[in-house]
């Protein structure tokens, strides 16, 4: 029968909870600066934020399950958040098409979005040896997929994946607080030669 080989993992969840005043009101103080498309915050660690401590456990936690259920984490290897940052993205306002580079997996937390309005768009490369219009699109030949995103909604996705946010239309302002992560623990084999030791930094 028909199978699929490969697939890339996906996981979209929602915070138990309504953010608090004290978490709104940090996010809304951040200094904005222009990104390619619309803006982004100065500030790149802002989970370590003590205002924002509970969401960086939400985070974590869902990062933890995401990478021990989905893809087989072995237990001496272990997730953490590096940086962490927020986009505003303003009507007539996008989010230019990219990946997440020296990260492992990525997280979008939605602060403010619009169900049934606001997506996330993912990419992948069409193969250039043969191009057609496919009678019906499916997860298969589609070169682009979305997900439909709304507030207090978590998605983590592979770093390697490229996404993009399409020009926000109406009147409201779509928030998000994006970090990415990386791996601490041992890696690979000593007798094979692939041994290797990751540490966190300080803070991580």
């Amino acid at each position: 029968g028909d199978a699929a080989v490969f697939p890339t993992p996906v996981r979209i969840s929602e915070l138990p909870r309504n953010f608090t005043f004290e978490e709104l009101d940090y996010i809304s103080s951040l200094l904005l600066v222009s990104n390619e498309g619309n803006k982004i915050s100065e500030e790149g660690f802002v989970l370590n934020n003590p205002s924002l401590q509970n969401l960086k456990s939400f985070c974590l936690q869902e990062l933890t399950s995401f990478c021990r259920e989905m893809v087989s984490l072995p237990e001496n290897l272990r997730p953490y958040i590096t940086q962490s940052w927020v986009n505003s993205t303003q009507a007539g306002e996008y989010h230019h098409s990219h990946t997440h580079p020296n990260s492992y997996i990525s997280g979008v937390l939605y602060i403010n979005a619009l169900e049934h309005v606001d997506r996330i768009y993912f990419h992948r490369e069409e193969p250039g040896y043969i191009k057609f219009q496919p009678s019906k699109y499916n997860i298969f030949n589609s070169p682009t997929w979305f997900f439909q995103v709304w507030t207090k909604a978590l998605i983590l996705f592979p770093s390697s994946l490229e996404h993009s946010v399409y020009t926000v239309g109406g009147d409201h302002s779509r928030i998000s607080l994006s970090f990415n992560t990386f791996l601490e623990g041992e890696l690979g084999d000593y007798s094979e030669k692939t041994y290797l030791h990751l540490s966190p930094p300080l803070n991580g």
